[in-house]
């Protein structure tokens, strides 16, 4: 899905999604869209008693003022979102979209809160909206029906500072989507040489790839990694991913995966503790879901994963 930024100014077509946090009285860009529609969302507040309550949804269809639809989600006490609530609320948000086959929507960020300013408000609900919005459809056998979303555009005071914003969280999206694509496919499909392939197209990224073969492990003395690849008829093979991005002389930020025991061989060293998933499945997509951040924020990322 596409994330763009915007200005303040609501469209006069398509689909609007506006946050609402008092039904009694609309404000903002509430009250901007209640007038292009001649009061017709206030009426449709009053009609369906919504309450704006946290995630409460309205669709107002064919509203009138060149809208197709206008989508109202309550915020509940604005003030006492945290901004993971924020974040949750985009994917919410996305979700209610993907449940009406709208393609490509709009969305009024606000005005943010007294802890949250309206760019960080406008880059966390695109955020959420980027996670929630995935699908793998490569082995189905019949196609999602209808159209999927495609294209969200956030309405912001400030769109540049938004985008700014939204740039590690962009990075994380695409590592969080990776690492999906890789936990779902077969054991039969991601064996020890294809995850090794596939982690080659992080060099598109500027990431250093360096893969080691069984003659290259014997030669370090990785026996045992060896032994236990004896068991399959493929060939293991040891991912090292670096990212050299620091300052020089500064220590690297070392990652280390291996299937064998994700709790005692995943080690991060960071200013704010990186919990790696539980099941050891997960463990070397998450390894790979942490290359684009890195890249992102600039640190230097060292990571070796033996493929499973």
């Amino acid at each position: 899905m596409k994330i763009k930024f915007a200005g303040p100014t609501l469209p006069r077509s398509g689909v609007l999604v506006l946050l609402v946090a008092n039904a009694r009285k609309l404000t903002g860009a509430a009250a901007e869209a209640d007038g292009l529609t001649k009061g017709q969302v206030g009426r449709a507040v009053a009609a369906a008693a919504f309450t704006a309550k946290r995630d409460a949804q309205l669709d107002i269809v064919a509203p009138g003022g060149g809208f197709d639809r206008i989508v109202l989600i309550g915020l509940g006490d604005a003030e006492a979102l945290r901004p993971l609530d924020i974040e949750m609320l985009g994917g919410t948000i996305a979700g209610v979209l993907q449940s009406l086959k709208i393609k490509a929507a709009a969305l009024a960020a606000g005005p943010g809160t007294k802890a949250v300013p309206a760019a960080a408000m406008a880059a966390l609900l695109a955020s959420g909206a980027r996670l929630r919005v995935y699908s793998f459809n490569g082995y189905k056998s019949k196609k999602p029906d209808g159209p999927a979303l495609s294209e969200l555009t956030f309405l912001a005071a400030n769109a540049a500072a938004a985008k700014r914003a939204f740039v590690p969280f962009e990075a994380v999206a695409q590592g969080v989507h990776l690492a999906r694509n890789l936990v779902n496919e077969p054991a039969n499909v991601l064996f020890p040489v294809e995850f090794a392939d596939r982690a080659k197209q992080l060099t598109a990224h500027g990431v250093k790839i360096e893969i080691l073969n069984p003659a290259q492990m014997k030669k370090l003395g990785m026996g045992a990694l060896l032994g236990v690849a004896q068991g399959s008829p493929h060939e293991a093979r040891i991912v090292v991913m670096r990212w050299d991005g620091g300052r020089r002389g500064e220590k690297p930020v070392a990652f280390i995966g291996n299937e064998n025991n994700p709790v005692n061989n995943a080690r991060v060293e960071t200013e704010k503790p990186l919990t790696p998933p539980e099941n050891e499945e997960a463990l070397l997509p998450w390894t790979l879901e942490m290359v684009p951040l890195f890249r992102e924020l600039e640190k230097v990322h060292v990571g070796r994963a033996r493929a499973p």
